[in-house]
């Protein structure tokens, strides 16, 4: 972590044999359990199946018991600086945990982690980046080794070309938007793309459930837009896996580093094309090609779809029973999650040769 991060010496270990407490301090948006992650026990239940003894840790809201938790968690949308955790009653082992699902863009509003009041008040982090403390994918999904025999596919209805599953339909706002919605109707004007969803461009692009919308990209689309909203590293989620679940190549647009998540040969990268035509065109050439179109699932062999990994609260229960684990602090928290630290900074400029690219 660099010189953001501050090591202190360790204080009184953990004792394995104790009750590991974990404190809800905030809400997740609406959510009093965390999106439903759950109280007591219930994160925790499928840990041993994972490998991990998950026995003795439980989530609390209760924060009468803000003295007794070893962790407290605060959703970083919903923290707030006129309800925090008197400083005084701060135990010295007790980890502050910063949990957040979205990218810096979407958090961009909020100063806070700036004022001198939070400098080294969070020593953990609990997100979807790659260097967090604690990796939530929960809501993003992954893929996890798992070799297995390649299904057969039948290629004799999957005859369509592009599908888009989207609500949000503008992200071109000010501080990072990745102006996606401009780089489909550039890539439209080459080979159709199918919208549906809160976006959906034309009336009979319906689908009523998402089992529905899901089968019907598996039996008739070839291919679907992975587009996330925000160009940030590491910031993949659902929409990538998705298509994989459901026996469709991704066409990926990201500030990721996607060969961190899929293998070589799984995905189409719309940041490798120079423009939307020359991404069309390949595009083109797969729906010609059924042989080298099949190839795109080669990954099958040794990768199945996790969509929802539910080890992050394992890993955090075994964090805190390790009576090992290095004490730390963020110095300087705004700093690591807008990426300073590591040169790890959201992309505020999208390709304008494929987001502003004249075409037609």
């Amino acid at each position: 972590m660099g010189d953001n991060v501050v090591s202190p010496p360790l204080a009184c270990p953990i004792q394995k044999d104790k009750k590991i407490i974990i404190l809800y301090w905030t809400t997740f948006y609406h959510f009093v359990d965390f999106a439903n992650a759950g109280l007591g026990g219930k994160p925790f239940a499928h840990c041993e199946s994972l490998g991990v003894n998950g026995d003795g840790c439980v989530v609390t809201t209760d924060r009468n018991l803000l003295n007794q938790s070893d962790a407290v968690m605060f959703h970083f949308r919903c923290f707030d600086l006129n309800d925090m955790p008197p400083p005084a009653w701060r135990r010295p082992r007790q980890h502050f945990i910063l949990f957040e699902q979205e990218s810096p863009v979407h958090t961009a509003y909020y100063t806070g982690l700036k004022l001198p009041l939070l400098k080294d008040f969070f020593n953990r982090t609990m997100t979807y980046r790659r260097d967090s403390d604690i990796a939530y994918l929960n809501t993003h999904g992954r893929l996890r080794f798992d070799p297995a025999i390649p299904m057969a596919f039948n290629l004799t209805l999957k005859n369509r070309t592009i599908a888009w599953f989207v609500s949000k339909c503008h992200t071109t706002h000010s501080g990072g938007g990745s102006y996606r919605e401009y780089l489909v109707q550039n890539l439209s004007s080459f080979i159709p793309v199918d919208i549906y969803g809160g976006c959906a461009t034309k009336p009979e692009n319906k689908c009523n459930t998402p089992r529905d919308c899901n089968l019907m990209l598996s039996q008739y689309y070839r291919f679907y837009l992975s587009f996330e909203n925000s160009l940030c590293p590491d910031y993949v989620t659902e929409k990538l896996y998705r298509p994989m679940a459901y026996d469709t190549v991704p066409v990926v647009y990201g500030g990721s580093d996607y060969s961190f998540y899929l293998p070589a040969g799984s995905y189409i990268n719309a940041m490798d094309f120079d423009s939307p035509q020359s991404l069309a065109n390949y595009l083109k050439k797969l729906m010609a090609d059924d042989e080298l179109y099949l190839s795109y699932f080669r990954w099958r062999e040794h990768y199945a779809v996790d969509t929802a990994p539910k080890d992050a609260f394992c890993q955090l229960c075994q964090m805190l029973r390790n009576p090992d684990v290095k004490a730390k602090t963020y110095a300087n928290m705004s700093a690591w999650w807008l990426g300073e630290t590591i040169n790890h900074t959201c992309m505020y400029a999208p390709p304008k040769s494929l987001v502003f690219n004249q075409t037609g």
